[in-house]
C-alpha cells in the first residue's frame, strides 16, 4: 500500500508491503522536500506485530507533525503475500 500525506505544501509518502522472499514486512518512507530524490528509509520486520506497532508509530508522529492525508491510499497486489502467514 502507498499512502499519501502533506504539510504545508509538503509531501510525505509512506509505502508498505510484504516482501515472500525475506518473509519480511516492509516499511519505505519517502519525503518530498529533497530527501527524497535517491533518499528514503527502509525499514524490514520479521513480526507482524512490531511492524503494525512501528506504522502506528509513524500514524501518530504525521498526526502530531500536523501532516494530513493526502487522497486515497493505492493498493498493489504484487505487494501481498503471495503465501499463507500462519
Amino acid at each position: 500500500m502507498l499512502w499519501f500525506y502533506s504539510r504545508q505544501g509538503e509531501a510525505f509518502e509512506v509505502m508498505t508491503h510484504y516482501d515472500d522472499h525475506s518473509d519480511e514486512y516492509v516499511l519505505t518512507l519517502y519525503w518530498a522536500d529533497g530527501r527524497q530524490g535517491g533518499r528514503h528509509e527502509e525499514e524490514r520486520f520479521k513480526s507482524a506485530t512490531k511492524f503494525r506497532a512501528r506504522l502506528l508509530e509513524v500514524e501518530s508522529l504525521q498526526a502530531s507533525d500536523r501532516s494530513a492525508g493526502d487522497g486515497v491510499p493505492k493498493i498493489f497486489a504484487e505487494g501481498l503475500p503471495q503465501k499463507h502467514l500462519g
